[in-house]
């Protein structure tokens, strides 16, 4: 097919489409917006002024039984008015979404008259339980899918354990290794208590260090007023607990902030600066973890994935063990949770 013929077949009005690669189960599409200016959120007046631009993979209802990928050419803006930076938005998907408003109706419409599992076998979506999870127990379970499988494979998210990093990285050569930033700001809460508990020790009678450990992990915007206040009076006894916490706020709000990888680099490599000026053990060890595994940090600025879902499954089947005392039996285990979430 042309390019005018997909243009059509997609009915995305604010869309051009520049190129498509074709292969046996997939379609392609890259592209981008054929409007000249873009609204600021901020001031909802029209900005022209583009400084960047990055890449930004969206998943489309298939076409003729194939996956539809679009590649999108995002346009980063100015508002000279603001003195703000902000991404384009496209009509047919939400911000930091990867798929399309129709995709997301769909699979809504889908899961209405059918099961979970019914849908990911129509559309594709390999979920399983597995018995072990060493290296060379996924490396054959993800080799044993095939060569297509493996080189189809775009993104894979998962947690600070190198098994599954080195396994991804040699069964999925064209995938993109993201580490998932839940698991990454656990490691950042831990330098925060660690602070804190070093706090109680050396002076065990200071009230204001007892019960903020769960603060401390919140998100300054989310804590209330009697919350805030708690944790102000913490800080007046150490200025390094004030600081190290403050560091996470804008550590969060960088990966909170629509980014391009080349924009977070920058901004985390000043923060790591920052950050070293402190010069407190545990922060340091955070700061070497995170230097270990930057580039698979980074990118979740490039594809936005997250193990959220599956840390809700999860918790679903440590409560589905707890109920059932615990299971001798692997198969009847797994079994189980397939059920659960039929």
């Amino acid at each position: 097919m042309d390019t005018n013929t997909i243009a059509i077949l997609l009915g995305f009005s604010d869309f051009s489409v520049t190129k498509i690669e074709s292969s046996p189960l997939r379609l392609t599409i890259y592209g981008e917006s054929n409007l000249a200016d873009s609204i600021c959120p901020n001031c909802l007046k029209k900005c022209n002024k583009v400084t960047s631009t990055s890449e930004r993979i969206v998943r489309d209802r298939n076409i003729l039984d194939k996956e539809v990928y679009l590649h999108l050419t995002s346009r980063q803006f100015y508002c000279q008015d603001c003195t703000r930076y902000f991404q384009e938005v496209f009509s047919f998907v939400s911000k930091q979404k990867n798929q399309t408003h129709r995709l997301e109706k769909y699979l809504y419409l889908c899961l209405k008259d059918s099961s979970f599992k019914e849908v990911a076998i129509r559309e594709n979506i390999l979920w399983d339980v597995l018995e072990y999870r060493d290296k060379e127990y996924l490396k054959a379970y993800f080799l044993s899918k095939g060569e297509v499988f493996c080189n189809g494979v775009e993104v894979f998210s998962c947690d600070m354990w190198e098994g599954f990093s080195n396994t991804a990285k040699e069964v999925f050569p064209n995938a993109d290794v993201v580490i998932d930033r839940f698991h990454f700001f656990q490691h950042c809460n831990k330098v925060l208590d660690s602070i804190r508990k070093e706090l109680r020790r050396k002076d065990d009678k200071n009230v204001h260090f007892k019960q903020i450990k769960w603060l401390l992990y919140k998100a300054w915007k989310d804590l209330t007023h009697k919350e805030r206040r708690a944790l102000l009076k913490a800080f007046r006894f150490s200025s390094t607990l004030r600081r190290v916490y403050f560091m996470k706020v804008e550590l969060q709000n960088i990966f909170n902030t629509d980014l391009s990888k080349q924009e977070a680099k920058k901004l985390l490599d000043q923060w790591i600066e920052e950050a070293q000026k402190i010069n407190h053990k545990a922060l340091n060890r955070f700061i070497n973890t995170f230097n270990s595994w930057k580039n698979d940090i980074i990118n979740f600025f490039k594809d936005r994935c997250s193990n959220g879902i599956v840390e809700g499954i999860n918790n679903k089947i440590k409560t589905l063990k707890r109920s059932g005392y615990g299971f001798r039996n692997f198969q009847n285990f797994r079994l189980r949770i397939i059920v659960k979430f039929i």
